[in-house]
């Protein structure tokens, strides 16, 4: 089956948009435009074509469900086919009148040779996430078959083995699972700590204006205790040095009495004036 030429009646972007493609040598047809020009729409349009528009398709954004259609010219060999497709549950196939085709599905049966949707995507409607996701399923087959395939075509050897390893450091790493072997959960948990410890060592403003008014009430304290003592060590000086000139004098009873007897007769002084001058000795002091 060839196409001769696909319209786009109105799909996607697109309204009454006609791609010819008629037959050359070699016969080989190659599409090309700017990103968003609409490469991948007609590629879905031709797979919608055939197969039918999905319940959820994305290509209403500017034509209604009810109004979606897309049409071709279809060749096998001498044989020929019109065919337009709209979207629905049944009957969506339809002639060039818009009107449903008597035979329905069947008419497309000898232009498709029995390939369904999914064969078709596979083999000629690949885009980069089918790529993508073709590539994954073969990598993630349950036997080697694939495996092997793409190992040889590759020139890579032991690839199962590499990814077994690859697989087992990046569950080494991170899983959805928390477990304590996993570096990312270990890591977190020292992250974890380290931000308590943080919080706790943190002054806060309330803290520090408490220990700052602390400090200030200290200091405070401290001066006033300072002045206190320079206020005792002046007076212990003095003690002292009243003491040391006292020990120059025998002030003794016996003492007394023999120097008043030295002196002979002598004019007797009042008792308070003698303790007057005693007191004016020791001020001088």
């Amino acid at each position: 089956m060839r196409i001769r030429q696909l319209d786009l009646l109105r799909y996607g972007h697109f309204t009454d948009a006609i791609i010819a493609l008629p037959a050359g040598k070699p016969d080989l047809q190659m599409l090309l435009g700017e990103n968003e020009a609409g490469k991948s729409t007609a590629m879905n349009g031709v797979e919608d074509l055939l197969f039918g528009i999905p319940a959820n398709s994305s290509r209403n954004f500017l034509h209604d469900y009810n109004a979606m259609r897309v049409s071709a010219l279809l060749e096998k060999g001498g044989d020929t086919l019109k065919v337009r497709r709209r979207k629905g549950n049944k009957d969506t196939l339809l002639g060039d009148d818009d009107m449903p085709i008597p035979s329905g599905e069947g008419a497309l049966a000898p232009f498709l040779a029995g390939a369904d949707r999914r064969f078709y995507t596979r083999m000629f409607s690949l885009d980069h996430e089918r790529l993508r996701q073709g590539g994954k399923e073969i990598l993630q087959a349950q036997d080697d078959v694939g495996q092997m395939l793409f190992s040889a075509s590759a020139g890579i050897m032991g690839l199962r083995e590499t990814l077994k390893a690859m697989e087992a450091e990046a569950d080494a790493l991170w899983a959805s699972r928390r477990a304590a072997h996993r570096k990312y959960f270990q890591a977190e948990d020292r992250l974890k700590a380290a931000e308590a410890s943080m919080r706790e060592n943190v002054v806060t403003t309330s803290k520090w204006q408490l220990l700052k008014s602390a400090f200030e009430t200290s200091n405070d304290a401290y001066g006033a205790i300072e002045s206190e003592i320079e206020l005792k060590s002046a007076e212990l000086r003095k003690l002292n040095r009243i003491r040391f000139k006292g020990q120059e004098y025998d002030f003794s009873e016996a003492s007394l009495q023999t120097a008043v007897q030295s002196l002979s007769d002598v004019v007797p002084f009042p008792a308070r004036l003698f303790r007057a001058d005693v007191r004016r000795r020791i001020g001088s002091v």
